[in-house]
Formats: structure tokens, sequence, C-alpha cells
């Protein structure tokens, strides 16, 4: 199947090359080129539907976020997929075992894979509407079968979903002693209303067969949105370069530690062939980073007062408003915060010539000032997504008016927090 005649917007030689690894995915897991084709077709025409409504809130609030949430089930995803791939290869073995394995299976696809994978069609129609809340609200305010019911409803004609069946789904998820009926070339799922007189409503008898073909229907609806999420990604690459703020969502959302470590290395390359420059002095290379660090606190809304650049110990100085944050101990952890900011806008800038950055407050009679020293490695490691904003604060230096002052991040508190938060967990050292 030829991926590069799905693009729109970036027909280049270099976006055509990106997807020959979905290609190789697509050929592994589809059970039919044809119809996975109609698929992603199909997929990718509410998706740019959605993008013709708003490219940038679409981008920003669902194809963005899905990316972000989605991630989280790449562990399920393998495990499933290396339970399919077991499956298929044993098919001439069936055995009372084996249709045990595929009832599993398809419970699992359902609730680890199928569910998740559904927030974004659910997303984008509604975003397509104009109904669309959030992306968390289409991911977790609805039951798979909800979510299947609301699109089939928009997306009249669809197979999307030929492989889900709400009797197996309600079957297997309350098993029992009664919901499932194991025979020797085919399983019986019935649908039991559970009351003082519990009543068999409805039953489905599936050959062993039929059965391994809906679970194929799932794995292909799963592939192809895997697929379209890529492909689609590929296609808007040049929305997103050209926008300062959906490259940085990018970039500190969305992006995984290769693509983040690839981009990283490509604005480092210019960068050091700015500093390289012969044909510019010493002191017009400072003005022109200098420069480009002070529109990137403006646009960030960062108001920063100067820097100083302290050749001698390779440090470079970041004066900033002052700000009252009282002494509470979290307030002053976001002061902190705020402070680092500034450092890892000037990190990439400077980096190839001084060594560590010092954010400093400026003083104000009667209160306190803050100031915050970090290793550029250090800022590196946190651009590169190899350690979380808290590590980055705890390997970092802090004062109160030029003086020690020690703080302490409770990591227990953070963890307790990030718990009780739908974001995904950031990085633990």
């Amino acid at each position: 199947m030829e991926y590069g005649s799905f693009l729109r917007l970036d027909n280049t030689a270099s976006a055509k090359e990106a997807l020959a690894e979905i290609k190789d995915i697509c050929d592994e897991n589809f059970s039919s080129k044809i119809a996975g084709k109609l698929l992603i077709g199909e997929i990718l025409g509410l998706f740019h539907e959605a993008l013709e409504t708003d490219d940038k809130g679409f981008l920003e609030k669902i194809f963005f976020e899905n990316q972000k949430y989605l991630r989280l089930t790449y562990d399920h995803q393998d495990f499933i997929f290396h339970q399919w791939d077991d499956i298929k290869s044993k098919m001439d073995q069936m055995n009372r075992f084996m249709q045990m394995q595929l009832v599993n299976l398809y419970r699992n696809i359902i609730s680890d894979l199928f569910d998740p994978y559904l927030s974004i069609i659910i997303a984008a129609i509604r975003f397509k509407e104009g109904t669309f809340s959030s992306f968390n609200q289409a991911n977790l305010s609805a039951s798979e079968f909800q979510k299947v019911q609301f699109a089939s409803s928009r997306l009249k004609g669809t197979s999307m979903f030929s492989g889900y069946v709400p009797i197996i789904r309600n079957a297997i998820s309350h098993s029992g002693t009664h919901s499932i009926v194991y025979q020797a070339d085919h399983i019986v799922f019935r649908k039991i209303q559970r009351t003082t007189v519990p009543v068999i409503t409805d039953i489905l008898k599936l050959t062993n067969q039929e059965l391994i073909d809906r679970i194929a229907s799932l794995i292909d609806f799963i592939t192809a949105v895997y697929a379209s999420i890529n492909i689609f990604g590929v296609d808007v690459q040049p929305i997103i370069t050209n926008d300062q703020t959906l490259s940085s969502l990018y970039i500190h959302q969305v992006a995984d530690k290769n693509s983040v470590k690839f981009l990283r290395d490509k604005k480092d390359q210019e960068i050091l062939e700015k500093w390289n420059d012969p044909k510019l002095t010493g002191k017009q290379k400072e003005e022109f980073f200098a420069e480009k660090f002070t529109k990137n606190c403006n646009f960030n809304k960062m108001p920063a007062i100067s820097i100083e650049l302290l050749k001698k110990d390779k440090i470079l100085l970041i004066n900033v408003p002052h700000k009252l944050v009282g002494t509470k101990n979290l307030k002053i952890i976001n002061r902190a915060v705020a402070l680092v900011k500034y450092a890892l806008l000037a990190e990439p800038l400077f980096n190839f010539e001084y060594d560590s950055f010092l954010v400093a407050e400026s003083p104000i009679e009667g209160s306190d000032s803050f100031q915050i020293w970090l290793k550029g490695e250090d800022l590196k490691n946190y651009d590169l997504h190899e350690i979380g904003l808290y590590e980055l604060i705890d390997k970092a230096s802090f004062y109160r008016n030029k003086e020690d002052f020690p703080l302490t991040v409770d990591f227990s508190e953070v963890e307790k927090e990030e718990l009780y938060s739908f974001e995904p967990r950031k990085k633990r050292t």
C-alpha cells in the first residue's frame, strides 16, 4: 500500500519517507490491506474536516492531547499484539484453552485499546460539530458502548466498529458462571438481566473463526487509527513548525524522547553555526542571541530586565523583576519553577559559551528576593526529557537574598499530586 497518497498538505519526498515505518506496521497487522486503506481514508477524512474548522485549535486541543494520553497505552498495546501474534501462530491447535485465550484477548482489546483509541474519533466529531468541551471529557465521560453509539450515529455506513459487539463485551465483563458457554467449535455469549429473578435476555453464538474475525476487525481499527495519527502528524508538520506556540507544545508535551533529541540536535547545529560565523564579531553574536532570548521571553509573557555575560566564570546572569511570594514552601517552589523557565529559554542559545545559568530577582528593600543557579548540563537533560522539572530544581542551588536557602521538594507529595491528576506522570529519577 502506498501511504504517501494519503498526504494532503505536505507531499514532499521527505514526508513520504517518514511513512516507511507506518507501512511496515500496517502490512504486519491489517487483516486486509484494502480494508485497512479504506479505514485510514475515512479516519483521515474526519481529521481533515476537523482541521478545517480550526487548525490550531484541533492540533492543540485534540491531536496533541490525544498523543500525550494514547502513549500511556503503548505497553498494553505491545502486550496485546504479542498475544495476538502468539494465538495466530497456533490456530491449528484450537482447544478449550485457546478459546478462553481468545475471549480474554477480546476483553483486553476492548478495555485497554479500543476504548482509548475511540477517543480521538469522538473528539474530532464533536469538534467539527461545535460541541467539543475537552479531550479529557471525550476520553473519560462515556463508556466505549456509548462512544460507539455516538460515533455510529454520525458516521453513517461506517465499518470502523464492526469488531465491537455489545453482547460479547457484556458477557466477558461479567462472565461468572453462566455468561459464556464453551463448546467444541463455537462459543455462546449470554446477556443476563441481573435482577431478583435473573433472566437471559439475549444470546450470540459464534464459531471460533467468527470470534477470531471479530478480534481481527478490532485490531484493524486500532491499527488504522494509529496509522492515521502518524500520517496526519507528518502531513501537518509545516503548520506546527511555522507556529511558535504549536512548536513549543509539540516539543514539550507531545514528542517522544527520540524526536526531542533529533530536534535538539538540529537546533544545536544551527546555533553553533551562528556562534562560529567568522563574519560576525563576538559582540555581534552576543547581541544576536540576547535579542533572540528577549523575543522568546516576550512571546512567553516572561518579563526580563537584562542579561549579563560573566565570561570569566562562564555564567550567564539573567536579571528578572521581583515578585512577592510570601514564606510558604509551596509558593517559594512555584517561584523557583518560574525562575527556572528563564534559564530553560537561555540554555539552548548560550550553552556553547556558558556552563551555568543564574537567574536573579531584582532586590526590593524590605522584601526577600530569590536567585537560582543551574548547571547547563542539567537544563539540557530536562530539555531532552531525561529529568523532570522538580528533579531539575532539586539539583539547582537556590538562594534567598544571595544566601544559601535549601529548597526541599517533597517528592511523595509531588507523586500524590500526580496520581490524583489526569495528566501523565512525570519522569522520576
